[in-house]
């Protein structure tokens, strides 16, 4: 397989991702699966540290995107909201996951703070 045809795979395995179900953590570890062991995926084998690295990154985006989701007072009426609680849930599963991949993420502590913030006033 050249470079370009792993690219290519990669990058829509990324935007599965970014619109993975609540639980982004476990469309990731189903993409690995997928992408090196699945007999039906294409067999990349061993991914590279940049290649993980766009992984999680769509990945922890989709976090942001659910737990802003329902930080987000228009979204109160609409089916997709799942209420503060929820919030909380996927914040706390978004902060576990950057712990089990050892990254450190609280550059989204002061938007998730904001959004809150505004969701209450």
């Amino acid at each position: 397989m050249n470079d370009d045809s792993r690219k290519e795979i990669l990058e829509d395995e990324v935007l599965i991702l970014r619109d993975s179900g609540e639980i982004p953590e476990i469309a990731y570890h189903a993409t690995l699966y997928y992408l090196t062991k699945d007999e039906n995926g294409p067999g990349l084998g061993v991914l590279n540290e940049e290649e993980l690295a766009l992984l999680q990154e769509a990945a922890l985006e989709r976090y942001q995107e659910i737990v802003l989701r329902d930080l987000d007072p228009d979204n109160r009426d609409l089916g997709i909201y799942r209420g503060i609680r929820r919030s909380i849930y996927n914040w706390q599963r978004m902060q576990d996951f950057c712990g089990r991949l050892g990254r450190n993420c609280s550059f989204f502590k002061e938007t998730v703070a904001w959004a809150l913030s505004d969701f209450l006033a």
